[in-house]
């Protein structure tokens, strides 16, 4: 998001330090082993991609500005570092999953190396994470032990529903909330904790986790509209992808669902024309206008729950990134 690239000095500050322990986190030991430097290396070459946004760290660091804490302090750049690597871990696995070639720019960690290297490899960025936590106490680490858990089921149910037209309203936001809601609010968590606050703790986790959620519709949005330039339109009909506006329209529309089942349990390629065709049938269902106000109701959430810290320093760069994900509601201009 365009929102979160703009940084100020103190922002830039931050980020590089959150780079420069990256680097050390996931250096090869000096007595490491042929399959130590290989995990290393394959670690280092998606974490450290140029094309990396670092979106959860600089959240990580606006939660932890607007409780005042201590923003260059060595406990908060290891947390956001660890958000990061879960992060990075998680598209390791994803690219393994869809058989993905293309990460950040270059080629995925399974098409440089192979599968068995992306999920080992993201597999020790996880476990070099958890250990970096080991020095902030227990709750940090089995709060984020859970994150990992439930972006494993988030990930599963996404997996399992690919294909699928019968696909609940439910079912999609436990998704949702798995492969995004979980890791933002937890971003959003974390950083009151280490400031000994843990009742702001709670609402920031709230925050962040509706913030999360609304960044993923806001993706299934731009896929419906062709709002990212230079991207294919409708991708999310063409990889059977359980995605909000989809999701909508086939429980409501018999004629959608008719129509992806014909697409999506067909042995051959689909065409542009079909996939086009299957696109304006959603359109015309009013899943647009039920995907912005799914939107809405996120980005509302997620500042209710960041009240009157919405106010303060880092509560406005929040605030100002969930008022960038609402121009999407805006009109398309013609």
């Amino acid at each position: 998001m365009n929102a979160l690239r703009q940084l100020s000095n103190p922002d830039a500050k931050f980020v590089e330090s959150v780079e420069h322990r990256l680097r050390t986190a996931l250096a090869p030991q000096a007595s490491g082993n042929a399959a130590d430097r290989i995990l290393s290396e394959a670690s280092q070459h998606l974490s450290l991609a140029q094309a990396a946004k670092r979106a959860r760290p600089r959240l990580l660091l606006y939660f932890a500005r607007a409780v005042g804490a201590d923003e260059m302090n060595a406990a908060l750049v290891d947390v956001a570092v660890v958000a990061e690597l879960i992060h990075t871990a998680s598209l390791m696995h994803d690219d393994v999953i869809d058989e993905a070639t293309v990460r950040r720019g270059q080629p995925s960690v399974n098409a440089q190396w192979s599968n068995c290297v992306a999920v080992l490899g993201g597999d020790a960025m996880l476990c070099t994470g958890l250990q970096m936590l080991e020095p902030y106490g227990m709750k940090l680490m089995q709060q984020a032990l859970e994150v990992v858990a439930q972006m494993t089921r988030g990930v599963v149910l996404e997996v399992q529903s690919r294909g699928q037209t019968d696909v609940t309203d439910e079912t999609w936001r436990s998704i949702a909330d798995g492969k995004t809601g979980i890791l933002f609010g937890w971003c959003g968590w974390a950083p009151a904790m280490l400031a000994g606050k843990p009742d702001v703790a709670e609402r920031f986790h709230r925050a962040g986790h509706h913030l999360g959620v609304a960044f993923q519709i806001a993706d299934d949005l731009k896929d419906l509209t062709g709002a990212d330039k230079g991207k294919d339109r409708f991708v999310d009909i063409r990889t059977r992808t359980p995605a909000f506006p989809l999701v909508w329209a086939m429980s409501r529309s018999e004629m959608v669902r008719d129509r992806l089942t014909d697409l999506w349990t067909s042995d051959k390629t689909l065409s542009d024309e079909e996939i086009h065709a299957a696109g304006a049938l959603v359109l015309e269902s009013g899943a647009l206008e039920a995907t912005k106000e799914a939107l809405r109701v996120e980005i509302d959430a997620a500042l209710d729950a960041l009240g009157e810290y919405a106010q303060r320093p880092g509560g406005r760069e929040i605030a100002g990134f969930a008022m960038h994900l609402r121009t999407l509601l805006e009109p398309e201009q013609t």
